[in-house]
């Protein structure tokens, strides 16, 4: 059917359903190829691309949950170097990692920055001391995790500290370290976590 053929049919049954969707049915059944096509090129997409783009995710996923691990394994022995009968215990005995994981996908933050606060928490920061005295578990530091992140990164101490590890390095060069043994006495000194 041409399109003069289908507009004067439509206009000549528009008030009759059945003639309509049978109109509509033999229309795509006669244009089957045409549409696969069209919708091949609208997504631009092989079959084989999509499928490594599957592949992907899934890595991704995968490589997501063993930072998670990391994390709270971190955590653990952290905060057991502190304390050595320590026993994390997650409200309602809940799995720590299922609680990471679950908040990193509702809030859209990444594992890094949780890395971050976990080793800014068990810094030589005095901020960070306070809030290691209460935070036991991943619940808290996932619930005071905008203050640990606040302190940690926007507090003058925290920018004080930056500048300090600056005048460091510059030491460390004049006295010619290369940079891991630069980077080992930071990390001794507290100036890295």
């Amino acid at each position: 059917m041409t399109r003069d053929e289908i507009f004067n049919f439509f206009h000549a049954n528009y008030h009759d359903y059945n003639k309509m969707k049978g109109l509509l049915e033999n229309i795509i059944k006669d244009h089957q190829q045409e549409i696969e096509e069209l919708n091949k090129k609208i997504n631009g997409k092989s079959s084989k691309e999509i499928e490594v783009q599957e592949v992907r995710k899934k890595e991704l996923e995968v490589k997501k949950q063993d930072e998670v691990k990391e994390i709270v394994s971190l955590f653990d022995v952290k905060r057991q170097s502190i304390q050595a009968n320590f026993v994390r215990q997650e409200y309602r005995n809940m799995d720590g990692e299922y609680l990471l994981r679950k908040h990193l996908v509702e809030t859209n933050r990444t594992p890094k920055m949780f890395l971050d606060a976990v080793q800014w928490l068990f810094s030589n920061n005095p901020k960070a001391a306070f809030h290691r005295e209460y935070i036991m578990n991943i619940g808290t530091l996932i619930k005071h995790f905008n203050t640990i992140e606040h302190q940690a990164m926007y507090s003058e101490e925290s920018v004080q500290y930056s500048e300090e590890a600056q005048v460091w390095v510059n030491v460390y060069k004049k006295k010619g370290f290369s940079d891991e043994e630069i980077l080992q006495k930071l990390r001794e000194g507290g100036y890295l976590q």
